[in-house]
């Protein structure tokens, strides 16, 4: 009976200790794509400001259209995140030209819970014609054709 109750009490124990994923949808704006998520415009950041970042996890990105999609996953849940996509206004010679970009948080959030959420931007004025995107911290090559 001992060794049941023992049981019981480690699974309640493991339920108070379990973390929460928060999932927050991307509110739409008058500058959005057709899929009806907010789109913010790239950084060009020539003096490398937004080159260190707050900690977060990059889970995926995405084009959709002008808009460049990147799931991330972050501690917070309170507000208080500010994104920012950097871009140094460098192409790479190749064809087609490549563009390092890199994503940026600045975490003004106290609280700790896990969050997930979708933060867009509008890459458009990278270049007027198809370019490989590199972002920070993400496998693969986005190829971005306007």
């Amino acid at each position: 009976m001992k060794k049941y109750i023992f049981a019981l009490g480690l699974v309640f124990v493991g339920f108070l200790s379990c973390k929460t994923t928060k999932f927050v949808t991307p509110v739409a704006s008058e500058n959005s794509d057709s899929n009806n998520v907010t789109c913010v415009p790239i950084v060009k950041d020539t003096a490398g400001i937004y080159l260190t970042s707050d900690s977060f996890l990059l889970v995926n990105a995405i084009l959709t259209g002008k808009c460049l999609e990147i799931e991330v996953e972050y501690t917070g849940g309170c507000g208080g995140d500010e994104w920012t996509l950097g871009w140094r206004g460098i192409l790479l010679k190749s064809l087609p030209p490549k563009a390092n970009i890199y994503l940026h948080l600045k975490n003004n959030d106290p609280c700790r819970e896990t969050v997930r959420k979708k933060v867009s931007f509008d890459i458009s004025s990278i270049y007027n014609g198809e370019v490989n995107l590199l972002l920070k911290d993400f496998r693969g090559v986005l190829v971005y054709k306007p």
